[in-house]
């Protein structure tokens, strides 16, 4: 099936991390000091964003490309990546700004990470249909969502949540949807 069409990014304000800052440093470069020990969305960005420039690393990111094709070029001792890339080049097509480039380049290694945990899966229920028709008159439409578009919990206020999955996001939500704002 298509992948559902999915937020700009799983960030929400109140998120903060479920791992303390010293577990997610880089060798050498530590957070500064007075970091929350679970730190928000923004201090690690600010962390991430300073690492990069204290190493000069700017030069070697490249974002809204696509890995078109990927083939090792060589046998089980040696060789190279020989990898073929899509991007948006400024300035192309008449009348949109932009244009579509290929380019081939080959590299010593090759980390794939493709988000296939970006993807939410729902569970199903029988009756789900049913009750998600059956709101009450005068009451917020039924819903069944997964974190990934959880955002505020103002939203459900003095509203009855089920909140279903142990991971890190549902404690999270669990936790701030019960608390009054």
């Amino acid at each position: 099936p298509e992948p559902p069409v999915l937020p700009e990014t799983p960030l929400y304000p109140l998120l903060h991390t479920n791992t303390p800052h010293p577990d997610m440093t880089y060798p050498g470069f530590p957070y500064p000091p007075n970091t929350p020990l679970y730190p928000s969305h923004d201090h690690v960005q600010r962390y991430h964003s300073s690492y990069v420039n204290y190493h000069n690393l700017t030069q070697f990111i490249r974002l809204h490309h696509k890995v078109i094709a990927a083939r090792w070029d060589g046998d089980s001792e040696s060789g190279k990546w020989d990898i073929e890339v899509e991007y948006q080049h400024p300035g192309g097509e008449e009348g949109t700004g932009h244009g579509t480039l290929t380019t081939r380049r080959t590299f010593n290694h090759l980390i794939v990470a493709n988000g296939h945990n970006h993807y939410p899966r729902l569970p199903k229920w029988n009756g789900t249909e049913g009750w998600l028709a059956g709101s009450p008159p005068g009451t917020p439409e039924r819903e069944i969502i997964h974190s990934i578009y959880y955002r505020e919990p103002e939203k459900y206020t003095n509203r009855t949540i089920v909140v279903v999955g142990t991971g890190g996001s549902g404690r999270v939500v669990a936790l701030q949807v019960g608390m009054p704002v």
